[in-house]
């Protein structure tokens, strides 16, 4: 199982300059913090700002939309 941080460093690996820095916007973290994580500048970053980025990518995760029965007609001859 992945911890709360490896599971951070995987969403901003996969960003983006311009991403990390909407991250670092909506979360409150300070850019260069989030930069300073993403490089693993920071090995060790507090659990609060940790927490803050993991909500937003969270709430950033686009929900697939639900699935929708599929229903048979019968057409009359």
């Amino acid at each position: 199982m992945a911890s709360i941080l490896e599971t951070l460093l995987a969403h901003l690996d996969a960003c983006n300059t311009a991403q990390v820095e909407a991250a670092a916007q909506a979360s409150r973290v300070p850019y260069h913090t989030v930069a300073k994580i993403k490089r693993r500048d920071t090995l060790n970053p507090r659990i609060a700002t940790v927490q803050r980025l993991l909500t937003y990518f969270d709430e950033a995760r686009p929900r697939k939309p639900a699935r929708k029965s599929k229903t048979t007609t019968t057409e009359a001859a």
